[in-house]
């Protein structure tokens, strides 16, 4: 069958496109007539607009939840056997890659909802605040690359870490639900008891793993035995306030959530008195009398005596156990790490060398190594010579001489930011459990 010029542009006419007739000829010499209509005539959609619009974005909406539950609860757990570094490194590169997919799943979504949907959170501008003052600090450092990458456990302060940090939080403020946040502070809290099983069962000689740098008391999926108990402080907390704040909602999963969390608050205060550290105690404390604040002008006024009971009750605790010191059930590993008086000195000398970028982030090895004191030089403590502290006493010490001033005005930046943001809320009316 032929056709002519007439026939086509006939047609072309009735489907309201014009375009320009050429004759071809093939490699065969076979002739033919083609229309070259310009991308702005065609009038039929992509497949793409003709999916089910909605179906997709519920499962958009899905697949990020789960991906989000699921990299809150991996950070804590998560660890390679084969690689050199264990656990910073993989959870690093775990981090990295969660959060690549959340963005992918965002910019779907945003392409399917034909709109994208930030919503501001003046923590925003603290985030960015610490962000550009480690990024200035990494960029002044005398190891560039540890600092911005990190290394031998250096990973967790690093610039490309904070900047992932940065970003999931970002994430998390615009997607956030009731029924998210919940979803985060379970899975948290589930992941914290499965640490701390972990963590005790190595305490208690029971090594759960067949490797042999995992056969030790102190190995854990955290790190640090330190860091261990503040998540197991911070989790004891969020336990409280997410079941005051689950018994006055009305959450679909409210009984079942409920018992959980109450097995898993049980759990966490035995893993305390376990590891008897008055830090830790002095820090579930002032975490709880800000909830008692909180719930005083917050909850109703027939609920404020039951719910204020329970939060009395650990305060007190808390601070009985920070001031008297129980046998301890099982030995715990000291962690090395140089007295205060040396910490501050450190962090001084530091800031009086460079005071903007100090070291840089990462590298408090170096201020050590430069400025630790003359007394390990001594034969009595020849034995130090060799030992080399990645950090000091108190985190708050280490950032400061690795980032500077900049670090520090970036920190401060973003506490003095939480902290109004946190008045702010309390000064609002709306009682707990209002909008549920």
């Amino acid at each position: 069958m032929q056709f002519d010029d007439k026939d086509i542009i006939k047609n072309t006419r009735a489907k309201k496109i014009t375009g320009k007739i050429t004759q071809k000829k093939s490699a065969l010499g076979v002739s033919r007539t083609e229309l070259a209509v310009p991308p702005s005539t065609v009038t039929h959609k992509s497949p793409l607009y003709e999916l089910d619009r909605p179906a997709l974005l519920v499962l958009c909406d899905t697949a990020f939840s789960w991906v989000l539950y699921g990299l809150v609860f991996l950070l804590p757990l998560f660890f390679l056997p084969f690689t050199s570094d264990v656990l910073e490194l993989n959870k690093q590169l775990l981090l990295f890659i969660g959060v690549f997919v959340l963005l992918v799943l965002q910019a779907v979504r945003s392409f399917l909802a034909e709109e994208i949907e930030v919503k501001w959170s003046p923590l925003f501008i603290g985030f960015g605040a610490l962000l550009v003052g480690w990024l200035l600090a990494s960029i002044a450092s005398p190891y560039p690359h540890n600092s911005f990458v990190g290394l031998d456990r250096q990973e967790a302060f690093s610039l490309s870490s904070v900047a992932a940090f940065t970003v999931f939080a970002i994430l998390i403020a615009t997607a956030a639900t009731k029924e998210r946040v919940t979803g985060i502070l379970a899975a948290l809290l589930g992941s914290a008891v499965i640490a701390s099983l972990v963590g005790l069962a190595q305490l208690a000689g029971g090594f759960l793993f067949p490797w042999q740098f995992s056969k030790i008391p102190a190995f854990n999926t955290i790190g640090l035995v330190d860091l261990w108990g503040v998540l197991v402080a911070c989790s004891t907390a969020l336990s409280v306030i997410l079941l005051i704040w689950l018994s006055v909602t009305n959450h679909r999963l409210k009984q079942p959530l409920s018992i959980a969390i109450a097995i898993a608050l049980a759990f966490f205060l035995i893993t305390l008195v376990i590891m008897d550290d008055w830090k830790l105690w002095i820090g579930v404390m002032i975490g709880l009398l800000f909830l008692l604040g909180m719930l005083f002008l917050k909850l109703p006024k027939n609920q404020k005596v039951p719910w204020l009971v329970a939060p009395c009750f650990i305060v007190v605790l808390s601070l009985a156990l920070s001031i008297i010191h129980l046998p301890r059930v099982l030995p715990l590993p000291l962690a090395a790490q140089p007295t205060w008086k040396t910490s501050v000195n450190l962090t001084w000398e530091t800031l009086k060398r460079a005071p903007l970028f100090c070291a840089g982030p990462g590298n408090f090895l170096t201020s050590y190594t430069q400025f630790r004191p003359q007394e390990i030089n001594y034969e009595n403590f020849a034995r130090l010579w060799t030992v080399r502290f990645d950090q000091s006493s108190a985190a708050a010490l280490t950032k400061i001489a690795e980032t500077g001033l900049v670090g520090f005005v970036g920190m401060a930046v973003l506490f003095g930011i939480a902290g109004f943001s946190t008045f702010r809320l309390l000064k609002r009316k709306e009682e707990v459990g209002e909008e549920s």
